[in-house]
């Protein structure tokens, strides 16, 4: 009897061994494309307005990604917001043209801040910054004393002090001033117009930490609407409380639900850092007590209590401004700006910074 033919088949391929798998992948990589196509095209992340105090509405092209600082200004640009035009230089700063190397003879300034200090709905020239800055050059004429605007819209003492260590050495500064403490209590969803690309859940120094970490892989994730979403969605407990708690519908308590940006113990960190770093640059820090709507003279703020220990100047603007007779006066726009001080507001703080930098230089023999 004949033996049958054999049949000459060949191996199973890599295609054919991992077919399922292969298909898996595939269905979930299409699945994902769907999901993100959807979330866009309806906006389910919600993307935040553009009229935010101190930000541009143009905010995509004004806005550039920092791992070190989360966010600055594009250099060179005009912003239109607040129903004005900002100027930002160089620098990426809302400041005029700054020479770098300092010029010799300069006496600089570096005023460090937030919305307040960067002026969100004023001019320049009526920011407390460039309002002492006058006064100082008209008590000292034969002192060539020149001020840098480094405030910037939704800063914490954080990236207050972390743009301090970044550029200090490049701006050579003889004395800094630093203004910040409201956004560090804020709720650590709540940074800038980029409030979902920068960290649910983190406080500022850990959101540092992981984008050092898994640059790259945040990076690639952050421009996913969908992984937004997932993150908004995530949180949406910690979001609800943290409303409930602004608006007076929940105890102080309920807080632990939601991480400040900057927790106590890292802004005591933050504001001793900048003292060391002020001292390393040969330069004299100052802290300006800040002064809110709610603002009340003789506060005992944990700031104080850092400029004692430190032996640092401290300019109580609170105090100044209530001490100045005008505090009933409108000078805080709670609505127009946002919760910011308008130009009334900014001379009763230049004039008070003035006032105590004419005393402390005084006492140096200017």
């Amino acid at each position: 009897m004949a033996r049958p033919a054999l049949t000459e088949t060949s191996p199973p391929t890599f295609f054919r061994k991992r077919r399922r798998e292969i298909f898996a992948l595939l269905a979930t990589f299409l699945f994902l494309v769907a999901a993100e196509t959807v979330v866009r095209l309806t906006n389910l992340v919600g993307r935040p307005t553009t009229n935010l105090p101190g930000m541009a509405a143009n905010l995509e092209q004004s806005i550039l990604d920092d791992p070190e600082l989360f966010w600055r200004f594009k250099p060179s640009q005009a912003m239109d917001g607040d129903r004005r035009v900002y100027h930002i230089n160089a620098l990426g700063l809302r400041d005029r043209e700054v020479a770098v190397p300092k010029p010799a003879g300069v006496y600089r300034i570096l005023s460090l801040g937030e919305s307040t200090t960067f002026g969100a709905g004023v001019a320049l020239p009526e920011t407390y910054t460039k309002v002492a800055e006058h006064l100082l050059r008209q008590r000292f004429p034969t002192r060539n004393i020149e001020t840098v605007n480094a405030g910037v819209g939704a800063y914490t003492s954080f990236q207050c002090v972390k743009y301090l260590e970044l550029e200090g050495k490049k701006l050579e500064p003889d004395m800094i001033w630093l203004f910040s403490e409201a956004n560090d209590g804020l709720a650590s969803f709540v940074r800038n117009y980029k409030n979902l690309e920068h960290g649910f859940g983190y406080t500022d120094r850990e959101l540092h930490e992981t984008r050092n970490r898994y640059a790259g892989l945040l990076s690639l994730l952050n421009h996913s609407d969908l992984y937004k979403l997932l993150r908004r969605l995530q949180t949406i407990q910690t979001v609800q409380s943290y409303k409930q708690y602004v608006a007076g519908d929940q105890r102080e308590s309920a807080a632990v639900y939601w991480k400040p940006r900057v927790p106590p113990a890292d802004r005591r960190d933050n504001l001793l850092r900048f003292v060391t770093l002020s001292g390393d640059l040969g330069a004299v820090p100052v802290f300006l007590l800040p002064a809110y709507f709610n603002s009340r003279p003789a506060a005992d703020r944990p700031l104080r209590g850092i400029a004692e220990d430190t032996n640092t100047p401290l300019i109580d603007l609170p105090a100044a401004v209530h001490a100045s007779g005008r505090f009933g006066e409108s000078w805080y726009s709670q609505e127009e700006l946002g919760g910011h001080p308008n130009a009334l507001g900014h001379r009763l703080m230049g004039e008070a910074i003035a006032a105590d930098m004419i005393s402390f230089y005084e006492k140096k023999g200017w």
